[in-house]
């Protein structure tokens, strides 16, 4: 629970405490109703209402109205403390346990010597075409949503996931979960301040583009983008319009995810059409964020970024379709210095474009459970015939879920069959292993041995290929 809950429990841990604090409170009936009817009001008012506390209001409630009935008829009424005692710790033992399996909190800090700064854009393409909307000839537009290396802290700080209502109704729709579950989401802290500026510690920073997976969001893995942020880095995190849970617009338009856009795999003979058509346009939005980045980096003083971007360092992460979108997207334009797939779905890629590879380092980190799967054959082309150094590492006991913040959203999330029993160190793997990619590929800190030096480092890491130039 966050610390702003003890709020609400307040008065339930006293009554579990001693039977001094039920007779004081039957007998100062006035005080009583003021406490019960005050402390899930500021609760409501500067937390917000939390399904996985819906017990403890509704024993507010109980004590208020048999506060206002003695005030009514000026009487006293002798509560059984037993009775108390045993209906609190059970109200009290369930909240606990879904506050920590569906906690609200802050997002672990990253390990970076910078503070984080976050900014969000909409950008609208010059010349493609949206395939996914309703209507005819609608240009492409998608958001992007920046972190970057920061002196100080803000005036705000950014919550994990940005225009968390419109995701918790996406969610809830695609999941038929009942929006309620949900609700918890929007009111997770990340580490991300709005309004501050870009450090003054160097004139540049090297350049990171997220691209999320199918049915993902641009927050999916701010962790990562923090991670990153911190590191050094200014990272682009795109929200892919339609192939995303829920886009928002800086005009405040909404566009949920399009599921027709990439049917289930039994359900259609053209999935992998679908699926190509999908990661193409990943990899324009992709290709059109580097476009804007260099415009901005040019405009001077049109932006806090202008003149900040090292154009010369980029590197793409990819989860997913992003990461097929990413391996794409650095076949086509060589502004991209690097890429990392997460569980990379290459499957759909034209053969083409397997067989071509990779000019530059290629890092895949793949979940146990994608092991053997379809991706593969054109995985392993991809890697065969690159022509630079390249990485295939799998992390065991993972899903594909793993490589998104999932986790840390609900510790649940494992014993339920939504990510892997990786657990911390799956988390803890993949930053060491992007943050070393990173150092050798775009910083040239290290050596490409250090990458090895991580795996050697994890039980649960395994280098299955290690391919060098």
């Amino acid at each position: 629970m966050i610390l702003t809950d003890g709020l609400i429990c307040i008065i339930p841990i006293l009554l579990v405490i001693h039977r001094r604090f039920l007779d004081e409170f039957t007998k100062r009936t006035k005080l009583m109703f003021v406490i019960s009817v005050l402390l899930p009001a500021l609760h409501l008012t500067f937390v917000g209402f939390r399904w996985q506390l819906t017990l403890l209001y509704v024993l507010h409630g109980i004590f208020a109205m048999l506060a206002g009935i003695l005030i009514w008829r000026g009487s006293v009424y002798r509560i059984g403390f037993k009775a108390v005692k045993r209906f609190c710790v059970i109200v009290l033992s369930i909240t606990i346990g879904l506050t920590a399996l569906l906690p609200v909190g802050i997002l672990p800090a990253p390990t970076g010597p910078y503070k984080v700064g976050t900014a969000s854009i909409t950008i609208t393409s010059p010349d493609r075409r949206e395939l996914y909307d309703v209507k005819y000839d609608v240009i492409r537009r998608f958001v992007v949503q920046f972190y970057y290396p920061a002196d100080r802290i803000g005036t705000r700080r950014a919550p994990a996931i940005e225009n968390g209502d419109d995701v918790e109704r996406g969610l809830s729709k695609l999941t038929k979960l009942p929006r309620v579950f949900l609700s918890h989401l929007s009111q997770v802290q990340s580490n991300s301040w709005y309004d501050t500026s870009v450090s003054s510690n160097e004139k540049q920073y090297p350049i990171i583009i997220l691209s999320h997976g199918w049915k993902g969001f641009k927050n999916i893995q701010t962790n990562k983008a923090e991670e990153l942020a911190s590191q050094g880095y200014i990272v682009a995190s795109i929200d892919h319009t339609y192939g995303s849970i829920s886009t928002i617009f800086e005009d405040g338009t909404v566009k949920e995810l399009n599921q027709s856009a990439l049917p289930d795999r039994a359900d259609s003979e053209h999935f992998i059409k679908y699926g190509r058509a999908l990661v193409e346009t990943f990899k324009g939005d992709i290709i059109e964020t580097l476009d804007t980045l260099e415009e901005m980096n040019s405009n001077k003083g049109q932006s806090m970024l202008s003149g900040r971007l090292n154009m010369d360092k980029v590197a793409v992460v990819g989860h997913s379709m992003g990461g097929g979108a990413a391996v794409l997207a650095a076949i086509d334009d060589a502004r991209i210095g690097a890429v990392v797939g997460l569980d990379a779905w290459v499957e759909p890629l034209q053969s083409e474009f397997i067989l071509s590879g990779l000019d530059v380092p290629y890092l895949h980190v793949g979940s146990e459970s994608w092991i053997g799967g379809l991706n593969e054959p054109n995985l392993h082309m991809l890697l065969a015939s690159s022509r630079n150094d390249r990485w295939l590492i799998t992390i065991d006991r993972t899903l594909h879920t793993d490589f998104t913040m999932l986790s840390y959203l609900s510790p649940a999330s494992g014993l339920i069959g939504l990510t892997g029993w990786g657990g911390k160190e799956a988390v803890d793997i993949q930053r060491d292993l992007i943050n070393t990619f990173m150092d050798y590929c775009i910083n040239g800190k290290n050596t490409k041995n250090a990458i090895v030096d991580v795996v050697n480092k994890y039980e649960g890491a395994t280098a299955e290929a290690i391919y060098r130039k």
